[in-house]
C-alpha cells in the first residue's frame, strides 16, 4: 500500500575496468526462472494489486509472500516451472500464526470499520541466525476506504514449511490521540533487534477516510533473542515528525551476526517539504541505541547526493497504452543491506537527461559514528540501460554477497517495450567502489498491463537476496505483466562467476589494453 503526499546507463566516473571486463554477455546464468504468485491466485475475490512483490531464500526453500498470499518451493527444484510445496492465503498464513486472541483483536472490525484486511507483505532469512521473519500491517476500512489506526503484524520462524509465531503491535501510540494509520511498513533484522518502520498518516474521524497527508513516522524496535523466542518483551514504539525521522524509515538488514554492529535505518530526506531552504536530496541516518529500553538517535545525520533530480515526473511508458505504469516516487522502498562496511541501497530517480523516464540511483554509505557527524557518500551510480536509452528503470533491490559481488534488479519498459525483469551485475573492489556491467534481461513482458484506471499501479516494491549457501548465486523476485490486466510475480535464480574466474579474465582484458596502449606509431598519441 502506499499513499504519495510528499513530493518527493550513466555510470559514476569511479567505475572501473573490472566492472566492465568481469560481467561481459554470457558470464552469468539463470539455472532458475519461473513464475510464481499471480493476481488470479492472490484475492479473497478479485485479486490485489499491487502484488508488493517479496521473498526470502533459506538453506532449503524459496518463500514468497506478496498481497493476498504465501507460497513457499522446493530450491531443489529448477528450469522455468515450479510448483510450490506449500501455500495459503495471506490471512490464514498470519490466523496461523499468530494467537487466538491476537487474531480476534486485530481482525474484528471496530468503530466505523465494516472489514479489516491485510497488506504490505515483508519477508526476510537471516543467514546468521537460520530464522525466517515476516510482517505486514491490517487495514481497517469500509466502503469510503481506510477508517481508523491499525496493527503492526510480525511473525518468526526456523522453518517456513512447519508454522510461525506472531505477534500483533499497535501502530499509534497510546499517548497519541489523533488517530493515525501506519502506511508503506518496512522490515529489517540485525543480530540484535528486529525493526519496523512506518509512515504515519492522520485518518480523519469526521469522513473516515485515509485523504490526510503524512503526519508522522513509526518505528518499532523489537529485541531479536525475544522474538525468536516467541515473547516479545522490551519493544519499544517511537513516534517522530517526518522533520525528525525523514520519510520512509527503511531498517538496514545486517546479516553478519555481529553483535557489536549498530543497527541502522536510512530514510530519503528532502529538505524543502520541511522548511523554505530550496530543494535538497538526502539520505538521514538512524540508530538504534541499545538499552532498557532502547533508544534512537534522531540528530539529523545527513549525506547530499550528487545528482539532485527528486522523483520521476511521469509514470513509466509501455506500449499499447496511453496510461504509464506507476514507477512509484523516490522514496526507500526496497530493503538496504550492511556489506563491507558500507550501507547500500537503490531508489527511482528522475532520469538527469530527460525527467519523463526514470533511472535507478544505487548508493553506498559508511555510517555516521558519532552525532553532528554525517555518513559519507562513498558510491551513487546512477543507472539507466545503454541499450534500451528511452526505457525507465524503477523498482530496484539490490544485495550484496560476501565476497563483494552485487546484483541489483528491477522493472524496466518504454513505449516500446512490456513491463520486462532485468538485472545488473557489479562488484565492491578493496577500496569499497562499485563498478557496474550493462543491464540485462530477466524475463520479457507480453503484455500491456492496464488494470486500474489512471496511473496502473506496480510494486510497490522488489527483492533482491544472496543465496545463504552459495555466495555466487543471487535471487530476485519482481512482477510481471502475464495478460493484460493480470500481474504475475517471477522468481529468478542469477549465478554468476567465481571471484578467481573474474580476476583471471579482469587480469587478461587489463594485459591485452596495455599490449595495445604500447603499440604506438611514431607521431600519433595513444588513444583513451
Amino acid at each position: 500500500m502506499r499513499l504519495k503526499s510528499i513530493p518527493v546507463c550513466v555510470v559514476s566516473a569511479s567505475t572501473l575496468l573490472l566492472g566492465h571486463a568481469a560481467w561481459a554477455a554470457g558470464s552469468y546464468s539463470l539455472p532458475v526462472n519461473f513464475a510464481a504468485g499471480s493476481l488470479s491466485s492472490s484475492g479473497y475475490v478479485s485479486g490485489f494489486a499491487p502484488p508488493d512483490t517479496n521473498g526470502a531464500v533459506g538453506t532449503a526453500n524459496i518463500a514468497e509472500l506478496i498481497n493476498g498470499q504465501y507460497l513457499v518451493y522446493n530450491k531443489t527444484l529448477s528450469g522455468a516451472a515450479n510448483t510450490p510445496v506449500f501455500s495459503e492465503n495471506l490471512k490464514s498464513f498470519w490466523k496461523s500464526a499468530l494467537s487466538s486472541g491476537d487474531y480476534s483483536a486485530a481482525f474484528t472490525p471496530s468503530g466505523s470499520a465494516t472489514s479489516v484486511g491485510i497488506s504490505d507483505p515483508r519477508i526476510v532469512y537471516d543467514p546468521a541466525s537460520g530464522d525466517w521473519f515476516a510482517s505486514s500491517i491490517t487495514v481497517p476500512e469500509n466502503s469510503s476506504g481506510v477508517s481508523g489506526s491499525n496493527d503492526f503484524l510480525l511473525a518468526e520462524t526456523a522453518d517456513p514449511l512447519t508454522g510461525w509465531h506472531g505477534i500483533t503491535y499497535a501502530a499509534q501510540p497510546s499517548s497519541t490521540s489523533t488517530p493515525e494509520f501506519a502506511d508503506f511498513p518496512t522490515l529489517g533484522v540485525t543480530a540484535n533487534y528486529v525493526t519496523l518502520a512506518g509512515n504515519m498518516y492522520t485518518v480523519p474521524s469526521t469522513l473516515n477516510n485515509f485523504t490526510s497527508s503524512a503526519a508522522n513516522a513509526d518505528v518499532l524496535v523489537l529485541p531479536k533473542s525475544s522474538v525468536v523466542a516467541g515473547a516479545v518483551t522490551g519493544g519499544q514504539l517511537f513516534n517522530y515528525p517526518f522533520s525528525n525521522l525523514g520519510f520512509t524509515n527503511q531498517p538496514v538488514n545486517d546479516y553478519s551476526g555481529n553483535t557489536g554492529h549498530t543497527t541502522y535505518l536510512f530514510s530519503n530526506y528532502q529538505q524543502s517539504a520541511f522548511n523554505a531552504v530550496g530543494y535538497t536530496e538526502n539520505l538521514n541516518q538512524t540508530n538504534v541505541v541499545p538499552g532498557n529500553p532502547v533508544s534512537l538517535d534522531i540528530n539529523f545525520n545527513l549525506a547530499t547526493f550528487n545528482t539532485q533530480t527528486g522523483g520521476p515526473t511521469a509514470g513509466a511508458a509501455q506500449p499499447g497504452s496511453a496510461n504509464a505504469i506507476d514507477s512509484g516516487d523516490d522514496r526507500l522502498s526496497s530493503s538496504l543491506v550492511f556489506a563491507n562496511g558500507q550501507v547500500w541501497g537503490a531508489q527511482t530517480i528522475a532520469n538527469s537527461a530527460n525527467s519523463s523516464i526514470s533511472s535507478l540511483r544505487i548508493f553506498g554509505v559508511t555510517p555516521a559514528t558519532a552525532d553532528n557527524t554525517s555518513p559519507v557518500l562513498t558510491n551513487e551510480i546512477v543507472l539507466s540501460d545503454p541499450n534500451h536509452p528511452d526505457s525507465s528503470l524503477y523498482y530496484g533491490s539490490i544485495a550484496v554477497s560476501t565476497d563483494s559481488t552485487v546484483v541489483i534488479a528491477f522493472n524496466e519498459s518504454s513505449g516500446t517495450q512490456y513491463v520486462g525483469a532485468y538485472a545488473a551485475v557489479g562488484h565492491i573492489n578493496g577500496s569499497g567502489m562499485l563498478s557496474l556491467g550493462t543491464p540485462f534481461l530477466l524475463k520479457a513482458g507480453t503484455a500491456t498491463y492496464t488494470l486500474n484506471t489512471g496511473t496502473y499501479r506496480w510494486g510497490d516494491y522488489s527483492t533482491t537476496v544472496v543465496d545463504p549457501t552459495n555466495p555466487n548465486a543471487f535471487w530476485t523476485f519482481q512482477e510481471l505483466p502475464a495478460a493484460d490486466g493480470t500481474w504475475s510475480t517471477q522468481v529468478t535464480e542469477i549465478l554468476t562467476p567465481e571471484p578467481a574466474g573474474l580476476m583471471l579474465l579482469c587480469i587478461g582484458a587489463v594485459c591485452l589494453l596495455g599490449r595495445r596502449r604500447n603499440r604506438i606509431i611514431p607521431g600519433q598519441r595513444p588513444q583513451a
